[in-house]
């Protein structure tokens, strides 16, 4: 049962990374788009379409320790979703902006949008590092991992 319930999770990961470089490609998806608001609906978030299952918030924490930072780096990129969903919405005018905006709400936005360009970048990286470990011959992998995720680590969100 866990092989199944990983490979689910390494489908969700992808769809969410895919979702983040372009959102607009799953505008119609609506029950996708709900399924990032929390991470109740993320485990419950079932597709056939893309081999996704529904699965207890408690399972899908306890699989998710094949992620380099376990079930934080699927929640990191739900929220990174989340954002890229917030932004897209406000700048097709789905979410309709009153006449007058005060200024933090324009810094929010600004804030939101930089959050994603982190996000992606430390996805980037930690995407890299996996790469690297499953097809570099190094002599010690257990340190060159330890000085890499330290250096992805400082780019963790706060």
């Amino acid at each position: 049962m866990g092989e199944r319930h990983q490979k689910s999770i390494m489908n969700l990961v992808r769809i969410l990374e895919s979702y983040i470089e372009t959102p607009s490609s799953f505008a119609e998806n609506k029950k996708f788009l709900t399924s990032f608001s929390s991470q109740g609906s993320l485990a419950r978030y079932k597709s056939d379409d893309f081999g996704v299952e529904s699965m207890s918030l408690n399972t899908m924490k306890e699989e998710c320790r094949f992620l380099p930072q376990g079930f934080f780096t699927l929640d990191v990129l739900r929220k990174s979703a989340k954002a890229a969903l917030l932004v897209q919405k406000i700048s097709s005018g789905v979410v309709k902006q009153k006449a007058k905006v005060p200024r933090d709400y324009k810094e929010q936005i600004k804030i939101l949008e930089q959050e994603i360009m982190r996000l992606t970048g430390f996805n980037y990286e930690l995407r890299t590092l996996c790469y690297q470990l499953a097809t570099s011959k190094f002599t010690d992998v257990h340190e060159y991992y330890r000085k890499r995720i330290a250096e992805i680590t400082l780019m963790t969100p706060k």
